[in-house]
């Protein structure tokens, strides 16, 4: 049933409409008397104003219609679904090199993983591929017109870096476009010259750091000597701290990387203690009962359990939430890695799209191919993300043939194929990744796996949602303080459309 019906700790009652992404709160009898006739299938009396509610489409517990989708409606546009994916571009990720001076033990390009998507080689980005995908990206970009740089490890061609920025800003500039430049990096070679490139382009840099020395240097080693490279990061990161000019528009921040054991409070405290100077932005989790890299997997956002790990993580959540009602700021300078992962449960619930009742094909929350991503290797060949490329099952394109929507609606009829999404609750705020598709020995989606991450990924929204729930009946300016978004972070609500 695509309806859930829960309580907040105060004992207030809700119901969520997975149809329209409705939360309507009810009193005690209209909410028991909704839940009975849903899920007991009871002939109930409903009060006029519950009577309206379901008249007028909410809360009808029928599945949603599944139709092939023809169009999409994008910024009050009616827009065919090959016209839009053609179309349309937010962000190009551009793998400028597979070198890497790393060898991290938890690295999905590792050679010692067992299912690893490639292993390092000395393959560069050439110049012309790197600009022909700019001129395809800008001709068709729309806010926020990203251009990120990846790796192995990008600065290894920083030179390519520079070369690319100038040709993307000469381009953007004859479109009256304004590129938003971003880099990934593990920061063991920035110096003052890649510093102040960085700020005088306005770039977002994020540079990998997974806590402190003792955590870190565990994974992330050198790769001619083994040796952990926490402390050469930091030395990097206090040159940008001193660096004497403006920063600009330029933002500075570290992406961490966790693998159990989580440590949560220790690493939080330590998040904490550099807040001021290097915030953590990013976190990525790696499930593994072992630090082994060939047993970890990308698994999106940390679910919960009954480990050690998700106690630990249970109770920063509770002092979190606690201190945030009471001072968001000093919430999030003193927990700041929390503050990520409640960001990362809550922000989709409270940025959601809210849909009319008679909408018959929804636009769930996993990523479109190419609008909201489009990678592009050494080769020039053209993947959803970083994540799935090297694979003839996630091919889009390629810079010199051109990026094929038919792929792209392909891919996404195959993916929407594997669920009972008519039925589900969380029908619109799916966050299953392509990344998190397992192919079988044929390059079929796996539906066993899918079936399992689907079921994991709504347990946690029902926890998600009371919490959430929860602390907007306390303070919703505490709600709009953990959770506000700047302007790049921000994309228009997409619908698909059957006639």
């Amino acid at each position: 049933m695509n309806c859930y019906f829960f309580r907040t700790p105060v004992g207030a009652r809700y119901g969520f409409d997975g149809r329209t992404g409705e939360i309507v709160s009810f009193s005690p009898s209209d909410f028991d008397d909704l839940q009975s006739s849903l899920e007991d299938n009871r002939q109930v009396e409903f009060s006029d104003s519950l009577e309206k509610i379901v008249l007028d489409g909410f809360f009808s517990g029928s599945p949603v219609e599944r139709k092939k989708a023809k169009k999409v409606l994008y910024k009050n546009e009616v827009i065919p679904l090959e016209k839009f994916f053609s179309q349309f571009r937010t962000q190009l990720i551009l793998e400028v090199t597979e070198a890497c001076n790393l060898r991290c033990r938890y690295c999905i390009f590792g050679e010692h993983q067992a299912h690893s998507f490639r292993e390092h080689s000395d393959k560069l980005l050439p110049d012309h591929i790197a600009f022909d995908a700019v001129n395809e990206f800008l001709m068709h970009s729309v806010f926020p017109h990203a251009i990120l740089f990846y790796g192995g490890e990008p600065l290894l061609e920083f030179a390519l870096i520079q070369r690319t920025v100038h040709h993307a800003e000469k381009i953007a500039a004859d479109l009256n476009k304004v590129p938003f430049f971003g880099i990934t990096t593990n920061g063991t070679l920035l110096d003052e010259e890649k510093i102040k490139f960085f700020i005088e382009h306005g770039f977002s840099v994020l540079i990998s750091l997974d806590g402190p020395k003792e955590i870190h240097d565990q994974h992330r080693l050198y790769a001619c000597t083994s040796n952990g490279t926490y402390d050469d990061i930091y030395n990097n990161i206090l040159k940008i701290k001193s660096y004497n000019g403006e920063k600009g528009k330029a933002v500075f921040g570290c992406i961490a990387t966790m693998i159990p054991p989580m440590c949560w409070r220790e690493r939080n405290d330590f998040f904490a203690s550099i807040y001021d100077d290097f915030p953590v932005k990013f976190c990525n989790f790696l499930h593994s009962d072992t630090c082994k890299p060939s047993t970890c997997r990308n698994n999106g956002n940390w679910q919960r359990g009954d480990s050690d790990d998700s106690r630990e993580l249970s109770l920063l959540l509770s002092e979190f939430y606690d201190l945030l009602i009471v001072d968001p700021k000093k919430a999030q300078r003193r927990y700041p890695l929390i503050a990520l992962i409640a960001n990362s449960r809550l922000g989709p619930i409270h940025y959601r799209n809210i849909r009319s009742p008679n909408h018959s094909v929804f636009l769930h929350h996993t990523c479109l191919p190419g609008y909201n991503k489009l990678f592009c290797d050494v080769n020039g060949n053209y993947y959803p993300c970083e994540r799935t490329y090297r694979n003839k099952f996630f091919y889009l394109g390629n810079v010199s043939t051109g990026f094929s929507a038919d792929n792209t609606i392909k891919l996404l009829d195959e993916f929407h194929k594997l669920g009972e999404c008519e039925e589900c609750l969380a029908c619109s705020l799916c966050e299953i990744c392509f990344s998190d598709i397992k192919l079988d020995g044929a390059c079929n989606l796996d539906q066993d796996y899918f079936t399992k991450k689907c079921h994991a990924l709504k347990q946690s929204f029902k926890h998600n949602i009371v919490d959430y729930s929860n602390l907007m009946e306390k303070d919703r300016t505490c709600v709009d303080a953990l959770l506000a978004r700047d302007d790049n972070e921000l994309t228009e609500g997409l619908f698909f459309i059957t006639e």
